[in-house]
């Protein structure tokens, strides 16, 4: 019988999170996300089991979107995700009088709102059938120090460290 627990793994196609698929998948199913198909069938390719794993592709910066297209990736392969790692990133350097309203879009929905929505689903038991158990969030420091161009990039990040603390405060002790 096949395992039908899986971890999603948010930009997994490359940087840290091809790092921590691949690592991941030494003892679990995992879910290889990213925007480019080629670049997430070459990192399943680097995992073990390869022919266990699967591809899920989404823009997150586009994140109206991702509530309906996650629920139905779910239910079309029949799986259960039990672990979500998000790190998915979008870090654009600019001073705060260069910034524009796009660049602020795409840095929190990348960062921030998209797995805001990515939780959402994950717990939805017509969905998941309650399995989630596990949330990483990947953020940086720089959410609490703060640097010269940065603004942006850590303010994201300083969202995800609230979200993650509220969610953790919510969700105890079913979800860690």
């Amino acid at each position: 019988m096949e395992n039908k627990q899986y971890i999603l793994v948010t930009g997994s196609s490359s940087g840290i999170g091809s790092c921590i698929a691949k690592s991941l998948s030494k003892n679990y199913n995992v879910i290889v996300h990213g925007r480019d198909l080629e670049k997430i069938n070459n990192v399943i390719n680097g995992c073990e089991n390869s022919n266990q794993q699967h591809a899920f592709i989404a823009d997150l910066q586009k994140y109206e979107g991702l509530e309906l297209v996650l629920s139905e990736f779910i239910i079309e392969k029949n799986i259960e995700i039990t672990g979500f790692v998000h790190c998915a990133g979008f870090m654009n350097m600019l001073p705060a009088k260069m910034t524009s309203a796009s660049v602020i879009q795409k840095t929190f929905s990348t960062n921030l709102f998209s797995a805001a929505i990515i939780v959402k689903v994950l717990l939805q038991r017509k969905v998941n059938a309650g399995s989630l158990k596990h949330v990483i969030f990947i953020s940086s420091n720089i959410s609490n120090f703060g640097a010269k161009a940065f603004s942006l990039y850590s303010a994201s990040k300083a969202g995800i460290d609230g979200l993650m603390r509220s969610l953790a405060i919510e969700l105890a002790p079913r979800v860690r």
